[in-house]
């Protein structure tokens, strides 16, 4: 359940923090959601001057579903015993969980539904589960803020680890945001990604650069209008310039440094209710699909764009699949309720009718026949051509371009028929697969069919 769940701490969603309680120097309350992993590790740290309850509130950007939150009450020696959370609905703070006499060898504290969440599912070594009050339920469907407040300690400063707040974009948001909140937390995890947060040293903003000896040319509409440089995530100015998302960060982040609020760079009007940046979703797709096609004359491309190529092109097959079902049952319903009584020219129409079936039915024996003998073919060809060091081909088509992988069976297969082999995800040696089972082929000589 938690990988479907979204952690809205992580620093790409802009969360923010606020603690009016002095603290230590290099551990104050924005170390939780920090950008920066040196900062993240250190955590809060409270003064030994400060007194209890100690208030951390956090406030989101979007409106979201909270589900799970994660307290880690301990730096060191230093402990934390006693907590409260709460959620703020209709401008009031409401009580949502609390938690009193933590255990000594409690390393994290997990607050959820009781029955949206297993034992099994949230469970964790020296980690206590606590759930959250019946109310919470309608005070967390749609909330900004959260806060944490620190009862009580092992007789020392208040601190406090790690927080992560897992949840959904609220029901309340406009289609286009929560897309938005789904697309920047695709881009974190990537195509193998974890719970967790990424690794270190990944940036899903990183853009690719083209190989010195390629000729290949970027179209213009592809391309920052500011920076000049290929987009991951383009966005629509209220000017109708298109930037990438990271460009509009940072200016607006400059203008924060001067006390501005930020704006269309363009025409300097500050951005409102109505006049806001958009995200170009149509843009992006084509952007993918360019870099995955034309991948081998850049440096990198991130893997995750090859897991979204994968995921749209199934759902297209299998939105193509449902309309054909769906017209064949019309059409076969029509002619069902057209069909006049039975007749002796009927009678005769339905045994001729019969004959055609027998004839098809035998021919389709036949040809299910051929297609088994050909895929054993096809198996006992791509066996041979890696046995003697060739060239790898789809094992379907027998093409030799742009390949995947199958990690369950070691065989490779081109675009197309991967997406023809994700409406069943069975491989055409009939072994089945997922879409974590698929990988970009780059070593023949790893094959072993």
């Amino acid at each position: 359940m938690m990988s479907s769940l979204i952690n809205f701490l992580n620093s790409k969603f802009k969360p923010t923090v606020v603690s009016k309680d002095a603290c230590e120097d290099g551990f104050t309350a924005g170390n939780l959601v920090a950008e920066d992993a040196r900062q993240l590790e250190r955590g809060f740290k409270g003064s030994t001057i400060c007194k209890l309850p100690v208030e951390i509130v956090f406030d989101f950007p979007k409106a979201v579903d909270m589900k799970i939150i994660k307290l880690w009450p301990s730096i060191g020696a230093m402990r934390c015993t006693a907590f409260e959370l709460y959620g703020r609905h209709n401008g009031n703070w409401e009580r949502i969980a609390f938690v009193k006499d933590l255990r000594h060898n409690v390393d994290s504290v997990i607050f959820c539904y009781r029955n949206d969440y297993s034992s099994s599912i949230t469970e964790q070594p020296h980690s206590e589960k606590l759930f959250f009050l019946k109310s919470a339920r309608k005070i967390l469907a749609s909330t900004n803020s959260i806060k944490v407040v620190i009862l009580a300690t092992e007789g020392c400063p208040p601190v406090l680890r790690k927080v992560e707040m897992w949840g959904l974009p609220a029901r309340s948001l406009d289609k286009a945001d929560r897309e938005q909140v789904k697309t920047i937390w695709s881009d974190i995890r990537g195509f193998y990604g974890q719970d967790d947060v990424p690794p270190r040293n990944f940036d899903p903003t990183t853009i690719p650069q083209l190989k010195e000896q390629s000729s290949l040319t970027i179209p213009d509409k592809f391309l920052d209008s500011i920076t000049l440089e290929l987009m991951m995530h383009p966005t629509v100015l209220p000017s109708g310039k298109v930037v990438d998302r990271s460009t509009n960060d940072r200016f607006a982040a400059e203008e924060a440094k001067w006390g501005r609020q930020a704006s269309d760079p363009f025409t300097g009007l500050v951005f409102n209710a109505e006049r806001k940046a958009k995200n170009n979703l149509d843009l992006k797709t084509r952007i993918e699909e360019f870099l995955i096609k034309h991948s081998e004359h850049f440096k990198m491309v991130p893997r995750y764009l090859e897991a979204s190529w994968i995921r749209r092109h199934f759902r297209k097959a299998a939105d193509s699949l449902n309309k054909q079902q769906q017209a064949k049952k019309r059409s076969n319903s029509s002619l069902a309720s057209g069909s006049p009584s039975s007749s002796p020219a009927a009678k005769k129409a339905k045994l001729s009718h019969q004959g055609d079936t027998l004839t098809f039915s035998s021919a389709f024996t036949s040809a299910s026949s051929s297609s088994c003998s050909s895929i054993d073919l096809a198996n006992q060809q791509a066996t041979s051509s890696t046995k003697l060091g060739l060239p790898a081909k789809c094992i379907n088509c027998r093409s030799a371009q742009f390949h995947y992988e199958i990690r369950t069976c070691r065989h490779v297969v081109c675009r197309d028929c991967l997406a023809a082999l994700f409406r069943c995800q069975v491989c055409a040696c009939k072994f089945s697969f997922l879409a974590a089972d698929v990988k970009r082929y780059q070593n023949v000589g790893s094959l072993t069919i």
